[in-house]
């Protein structure tokens, strides 16, 4: 009968698990591999959103979207024009966090404003409505061929459309003098 505890404690540590030797991590593929492709998003039955992408990469589970190359078109959902248009080199969306990555040139062009914004790269923060460029990367805003303004540490309250540079701006406003109208303008 001696031999059952000897056999048990043999048997223990001869089972005994290393928790050290993990298996290896499985790197993460996409669900989906698009190329050369244009997705459209509607609201009410028409389309609010264009966006053409040479590579884009889904990854479904992580909510997760990344691609390159990206052009896009944004319409107003009253008058189905052409409200925002814009590119990008690198696109990284993160869509559990609202947060849009963008680098690799980006370009925005807000058309009813006819505001431009140009950077190396920004990231987008859709719930805390941020808008901004890493610290030293000089982002360049352009309204009509009246403002132009460029400067480092960028950061925009979208809701507000009001935005601010932290360090190193300047720019150039030229302000155009209003032609006199004539009485026979205001007669016609």
């Amino acid at each position: 009968m001696k031999l059952l505890p000897v056999f048990i404690v043999f048997l223990c540590i001869s089972c005994s698990f290393n928790y050290q030797d993990l298996p290896e991590q499985t790197v993460v593929q996409p669900d989906m591999i698009f190329s050369n492709v244009t997705l459209k998003r509607y609201s009410n039955a028409l389309t609010d959103l264009n966006v053409y992408a040479k590579a884009l990469e889904m990854y479904d589970e992580e909510k997760i979207w990344a691609g390159k190359n990206i052009l896009f078109v944004q319409y107003d959902e009253k008058t189905q024009k052409e409200s925002m248009k814009g590119e990008t080199g690198i696109l990284y969306i993160d869509e559990k966090a609202e947060e849009y990555s963008l680098g690799g040139s980006v370009f925005f062009h807000l058309i009813e404003d006819d505001l431009s914004i140009r950077s190396p790269a920004l990231i987008w923060k859709k719930k805390e409505s941020l808008l901004a460029a890493p610290a030293e990367e000089t982002v360049s805003i352009t309204q009509k061929d009246e403002v132009t303004i460029e400067g480092k540490s960028f950061a925009a309250n979208t809701a507000a459309k009001e935005f601010s540079f932290a360090e190193g701006s300047s720019g150039t406003i030229i302000i155009k003098e209003k032609e006199p109208v004539s009485e026979e303008d205001t007669n016609l």
